[in-house]
């Protein structure tokens, strides 16, 4: 395509000695390419005088059928760009125009002059003819310069459109590392929960919310004891009967990943099960277990308590689980809370009088 000819022969090409080579040897073809008849003046202004009575004057100008559609102030190759940037938004503020573009020829800084900010808060978009991707230059040349998208508004749509994306983007570079300094420094729940599942995954241990939290903020690990130690019996006791001992024993606590829990009675074992598999997984635990009772057709876990007959509330959750149930109901109830997450029976170990 001509233009990406065009783009090609200047890369190659020695640049110009001056402002005047860089306008003809470079603007002209590039605009010529673009759509616009540079020999027309009524598309192509050379030294159009712009600003309070036409005092100032900028190198080219594009006019549409009713009006100027973008200003560019071309400088010398060898230039520096940024003392000018304040002349070029100065012109097409005045003018009302909607997109100019300060250039050495090599480089092109394209603005939306009529936005609001600082300079470069209003720049959308460089292009460096020397490096970067021909059909990259070409594309938004064309997006942004071409005579028929700046005379539809095409190109001051689509200019706003990726000056707006910029400035999203510099906020979540500006924001995000802030927001995850504070996300190790205070980690919620649902943060630490992530690691500790990770964790056991990966190395089988499943460590303690203290433990998660202080790796998080770059702490020292602490070394975490459980709350109660496991009860011990004389090792001498003979066995009760086997009648005896099935009509008296009763569950007094539970062990599962390394925390021993003290219960009372069957019904707190199913509750605490529930509640520690909840503590590791959260909601996912809430909708696998509401889906595993659909799919059963049996209401042992519920929102509403009065489809049950002895409903008991989990902790930190409006849902209820079904209490009246005898021992080998509950023990088969809790390996089920294990196994919604393919955790092996084995995890669980239940402490007796």
């Amino acid at each position: 395509m001509p233009l990406r000819e065009t783009l090609e022969r200047i890369r190659s090409a020695p640049p110009p000695e001056n402002e005047e080579t860089t306008k003809f040897q470079i603007l002209a073809p590039i605009l010529m390419d673009l759509g616009w008849n540079t020999f027309d003046p009524n598309q192509v202004l050379y030294e159009y005088p712009v600003g309070d009575k036409g005092k100032g004057k900028v190198d080219i100008a594009l006019k549409g059928p009713n009006n100027l559609v973008a200003l560019i102030e071309a400088k010398a190759p060898a230039q520096d760009l940024k003392p000018h940037v304040g002349q070029v938004l100065g012109y097409a503020f005045h003018e009302g125009v909607d997109i100019c573009v300060l250039t050495n020829g090599l480089e092109w800084w394209l603005y939306l002059p009529l936005e609001k900010g600082p300079p470069k808060e209003r720049r959308f978009t460089s292009l460096r003819i020397k490096k970067d991707p021909i059909e990259q230059l070409a594309d938004d040349l064309e997006t942004f310069l071409g005579k028929d998208n700046l005379v539809n508004e095409n190109a001051h749509k689509r200019a706003k459109q990726v000056l707006k994306a910029k400035h999203q983007a510099a906020k979540v570079e500006a924001k995000l590392p802030k927001v995850w300094q504070s996300m190790l420094t205070e980690p919620d729940s649902d943060l630490v929960d992530l690691v500790r599942q990770r964790a056991y995954k990966e190395i089988g241990l499943r460590p303690d919310s203290k433990q998660v939290t202080a790796m998080l903020s770059g702490s020292p690990i602490p070394t975490v004891v459980s709350r109660k130690l496991v009860p011990t019996k004389p090792a001498l006791i003979p066995p009760k009967p086997p009648s005896q001992r099935a009509k008296s024993k009763k569950p007094t606590g539970f062990w599962i990943w390394g925390e021993y829990y003290t219960i009372k009675l069957w019904k707190d074992l199913l509750l605490g099960v529930a509640n520690v598999v909840h503590n590791q997984h959260g909601a996912e635990f809430i909708k696998k277990l509401l889906a595993y009772e659909t799919k059963k057709g049996n209401p042992y876990a519920s929102r509403t308590f009065t489809e049950l007959r002895e409903p008991r509330k989990m902790k930190d959750e409006d849902v209820y689980l079904e209490t009246n149930l005898n021992a080998k109901q509950i023990k088969f109830r809790v390996c089920e809370f294990l196994n919604l997450f393919d955790y092996p029976s084995s995890d669980l170990k239940i402490l007796f009088d």
